[in-house]
């Protein structure tokens, strides 16, 4: 009867450590899945506005203006990616409503502004951080990450032969100025300006 108490003792600890070890794997295992995860999402950020990007462009071929980009229009024009649609708003892949804007730079109604909000801090590290001119779609003219915009620097060389234009705030955006400008949370925008 002692052998049998002692052997049942050590069945329960051996069975506990088994549980232990296998919570440690699950818990691993969901870690890589989050992150592969996440790294999809982007990837389908990142189509998402490739995608918007090229139909503005070739609305933009026919009129020769940006004016009047709106949601509804390249809804109902069957521009916008299906995925996206939902009832007469853009909705991304982190169910953040997406909006337009048009912008001024290169004259007025000859850029737009693409807004993705609801970013996680880490895609919207990644997301700023993506070299947005390996297209041939419109150039990049500005990025506002949470209200911190970041542009091309004007090239004022001083008589000291430095670059005065090259500030904190010009692109392209290094890991350092998007891991400063993207908050800790759930809640981050990102304006695209592309001219």
């Amino acid at each position: 009867m002692h052998i049998n108490e002692s052997q049942s003792g050590r069945t329960m600890i051996e069975m506990l450590a088994v549980l232990t070890l296998i919570g440690v794997v699950f818990s691993s295992i969901m870690m890589v899945v989050g992150s592969m995860y996440d790294k999809y999402k982007s990837s389908v950020i990142l189509l998402q506005i490739r995608d918007l990007r090229k139909a503005i462009n070739n609305r933009y071929s026919a009129l020769g203006v940006y004016t009047g980009i709106n949601a509804k229009l390249l809804i109902d024009e069957k521009l916008a990616p299906a995925q996206m649609v939902n009832g007469q708003k853009l909705i991304h892949a982190y169910q953040g409503e997406v909006t337009f804007g048009v912008g001024n730079t290169g004259g007025k109604n000859h850029s737009y502004k693409i807004t993705f909000p609801s970013l996680p801090y880490k895609n919207c590290v990644e997301l700023a951080t993506i070299n947005w001119e390996v297209d041939n779609t419109a150039t990049l003219a500005s990025i506002t990450i949470n209200k911190t915009q970041f542009s091309w620097p004007v090239n004022t060389i001083g008589s000291d032969g430095i670059n005065s234009g090259a500030g904190a705030t010009s692109l392209p955006i290094t890991l350092g100025k998007a891991s400063n400008a993207c908050q800790s949370n759930n809640n981050n925008e990102i304006i695209w300006e592309f001219q």
